[in-house]
C-alpha cells in the first residue's frame, strides 16, 4: 500500500534521519527517559528462588525471559534494550513488576509519551550506534546521546496504533510462511526416514529385522553393526603456531565447514607437512564426514560426503566404506532422516560438551540394502530433497522480503517519511 508524505518537512540535523515534518523535534533520549541497568542474576539464583516475577536477559527469544524469581526490582512501565551481544541494541516495552540481568539496560519515562512508539523509534535508532566489534555493545551513556525524533503525543499514539496494527498483519503472516516450513521438513524427515529403513517399493515383502526398535525391513535387506560397514578416521588440529602447516591447498575441515551436503572446501586450508607431523589425517573422497564433538548435537547430527580429499579436526570423525558393497551416501541420508532417534542413541553421557560416543555408533544396527538399491535410494532422497529445498528455499525468501519491508515501515512511519494519522 502507498502511504502519503507530510505536507511539508524540515532538515533535521541529523544525518540518518535527513528531514522530519514540520513540528516535529529531535531529542535525545536522556531528556525523555531515566537510564538504568539489570544486576547480575545467574540461573543459580533463580533456580534457588523461584517465583512468579519475570527475569529479562539478553535474549530475545520467549520475549528475553531467562526465568521466573520471588522478588523484583523495577515497577511499571518501561523500556528495556540488550546492551551486550550479538542482540545488542534490540528494545522492549516492558509492564509490571519484573527484574532485569547486567546485560539490559533500563529506561523509564520522565513525562507522560507514547511508551510503544519510542520502542519502535529507538529500535531503529540503536542500528546506528551499536558498537560492533567481538562482543557488538550499546551501552549507557550511548544510549542517552542518541537522538530521535519527536512528534506530538496525539501523533505518537497514531503511529504506534499504525504500527501496532501493520507489523501484527505481517509477523501473522510470517508466522504462517515459517509454519509451511516446518511441515515441509517433517514431510522431508518422514520420506527420508521411510525411504531408509522401507525402500522404495511399496510391494515390497518384508521381514523382521530381529532388532526391536528397527521393526520390518524389505527381504533381501541385511542388518549389521556400522563398524563391520565402514572404518572410522579421527582428525586432529595442527599447531597453530608454526606457520609453514596453514594456508596450504588442504580444506581442513571442521564443524562450521558442514553445512552443505557435498563439502569440496572449507574455510581453512592446512599443508602436506601439517599431515605428515600432526594429528589431524587426510580422509579420500566419497567417505562420510559427520560432527562428534559440538553444541549443535544438543539438536541435530551433521553429517555430509567428502566431495575430494580432506582433512578434518578432532571435532568430526570420517567414516569410510570398508567394501564396495556399502555406499557412504546412503549412511548419510540414514542419519538425516533418523536424527532424533540418533540423538538420543549416540549421545555421550556427561560431556561438558555435546558429543557423540563412536562406540554407539560403532555397534549400532543399520538395516542395509543391496548396493544398487542404496544407490537408488541416495539418488531418489536427493531429488526429493532438492524439491522440498527447493521450495522451502522460496518461502524464506518470501519471509525475508516480508522482514525488510516491516523494517521498512517502521522506520518510514517514526521518521515522518510517511503519515499515518489517518490509517487508524
Amino acid at each position: 500500500m502507498k502511504y502519503n508524505p507530510y505536507p511539508k518537512y524540515k532538515d533535521s540535523g541529523i544525518e540518518w534521519i535527513g528531514s522530519v515534518p514540520e513540528g516535529w523535534e529531535t531529542i535525545a533520549v536522556w531528556l525523555l527517559f531515566s537510564i538504568g541497568r539489570g544486576r547480575v542474576i545467574s540461573n543459580e539464583e533463580i533456580g534457588e528462588h523461584p517465583g512468579e516475577y519475570p527475569v529479562y536477559s539478553s535474549q530475545t527469544e520467549d520475549n528475553g525471559v531467562l526465568g521466573y524469581i520471588d522478588s523484583y526490582e523495577f515497577e511499571g512501565d518501561y523500556l528495556t534494550w540488550t546492551t551486550d551481544g550479538a542482540n545488542a541494541g534490540t528494545v522492549f516495552k516492558r509492564s509490571g513488576k519484573f527484574c532485569c540481568t547486567n546485560v539490559c539496560g533500563t529506561l523509564l519515562p520522565k513525562r507522560e509519551i507514547s511508551l510503544s512508539f519510542f520502542q519502535y523509534a529507538i529500535d531503529r535508532a540503536t542500528s546506528w550506534h551499536v558498537r560492533h566489534d567481538i562482543n557488538p555493545k550499546l551501552m549507557n551513556n550511548v544510549m542517552a546521546s542518541i537522538r530521535v525524533q519527536f512528534p506530538s503525543l496525539p501523533e505518537q499514539r497514531a503511529i504506534a496504533a499504525f504500527l501496532d496494527r501493520e507489523t501484527g498483519r505481517i509477523d501473522e503472516l510470517i508466522g504462517k510462511k515459517e509454519r509451511q516450513i516446518e511441515l515441509l521438513q517433517e514431510k522431508r524427515q518422514a520420506l527420508i526416514s521411510h525411504a531408509v529403513t522401507k525402500g522404495l517399493d511399496p510391494k515390497a515383502k518384508l521381514k523382521d529385522s530381529g532388532i526391536e526398535w528397527l521393526g520390518m525391513v524389505p527381504e533381501g535387506w541385511a542388518v549389521k553393526k556400522v563398524k563391520y560397514l565402514v572404518r572410522f578416521v579421527s582428525g586432529g588440529t595442527p599447531s597453530t603456531t608454526t606457520d609453514r602447516y596453514w594456508g596450504g591447498d588442504i580444506p581442513w575441515v571442521s564443524p562450521k565447514d558442514m553445512k552443505v551436503r557435498v563439502v569440496v572446501d572449507a574455510e581453512d586450508h592446512i599443508t602436506t607437512d601439517a599431515v605428515r607431523e600432526s594429528a589431524t589425517t587426510m580422509v579420500p573422497k566419497g567417505s562420510a564426514l559427520m560432527v562428534v564433538r559440538s553444541g549443535i548435537l544438543a539438536h541435530t547430527i551433521p553429517i555430509a560426503i567428502a566431495g575430494r580429499d580432506v582433512a578434518i579436526n578432532q571435532d568430526l570423525k570420517a567414516l569410510v566404506a570398508r567394501q564396495s558393497q556399502f555406499d557412504s551416501d546412503f549412511l548419510v541420508w540414514y542419519v538425516e532422516g533418523k536424527q532424533d532417534e540418533l540423538l538420543t542413541q549416540w549421545r555421550k553421557h556427561g560431556a561438558t560438551v555435546q558429543s557423540l560416543e563412536q562406540e554407539f555408533i560403532a555397534n549400532y544396527m543399520l538395516p542395509v540394502p543391496p548396493i544398487n538399491e542404496q544407490r537408488a535410494i541416495a539418488q531418489f532422497l536427493f531429488q526429493q530433497a532438492e524439491y522440498f529445498d527447493k521450495f522451502a528455499g522460496k518461502i524464506r525468501s518470501s519471509i525475508g522480503t516480508l522482514r525488510e519491508y516491516r523494517t521498512a515501515l517502521i522506520s518510514a512511519a517514526v521518521t515522518g517519511k510517511i503519515d499515518v494519522r489517518g490509517e487508524v
